[in-house]
């Protein structure tokens, strides 16, 4: 190989090293992404999944209070109110409106301490029958009721209008 030869090749593999470099850089780059994804997408499964059981303890704690429209009146203002009821101190025997604030506040305790807004209202679609109603659990900026953005379901539609909410279809 003669001299020019050589001083042609020189930083050659300086190059392939720079390129192997970049190429590591973007797969690292590329892994820190599906991580943060990842990351994102467990934190939001776990939300739904308290939310889930939420819904599903309020449903049963106002089935086993009983089901007329008196006492789900009563859990509709107590969930909408957005303020957690005090505990009842109820020293003989306490008063459907009693073991309506127990509820909501039990559920409300439990709402709060993850950042999860309650609400109830009647399901859009269902004025022609027993008007049916939802109960509504909404996180972040969503607020826990049907209607406008930032609200959780279009109250005239019933289509979603936020992916931060749930609601259960209950009575």
């Amino acid at each position: 190989m003669s001299i020019g030869s050589i001083k042609k090749h020189q930083g050659v593999g300086m190059i392939e090293v720079l390129v192997a470099v970049l190429l590591l850089a973007l797969g690292v780059i590329g892994y820190v992404a599906l991580q943060v994804k990842a990351t994102t997408a467990s934190a939001e499964a776990l939300t739904r999944t308290q939310v889930t059981t939420l819904l599903r303890e309020t449903a049963e704690r106002i089935r086993a209070n009983s089901v007329d429209s008196t006492v789900l009146g009563l859990y509709k203002t107590a969930l909408n109110a957005g303020t957690i009821p005090t505990t009842p101190t109820c020293t003989t025997a306490c008063t459907t409106q009693d073991l309506v604030n127990l509820d909501v506040n039990a559920v409300g305790t439990m709402a709060l301490a993850n950042g999860i807004k309650l609400g109830m209202d009647t399901c859009p679609g269902t004025a022609d029958k027993a008007a049916t109603q939802c109960l509504i659990a909404a996180w972040g900026t969503t607020t826990a009721t049907l209607g406008a953005a930032p609200a959780c379901m279009d109250a005239t539609t019933g289509k979603y209008v936020s992916n931060n909410c749930m609601v259960m279809e209950a009575y």
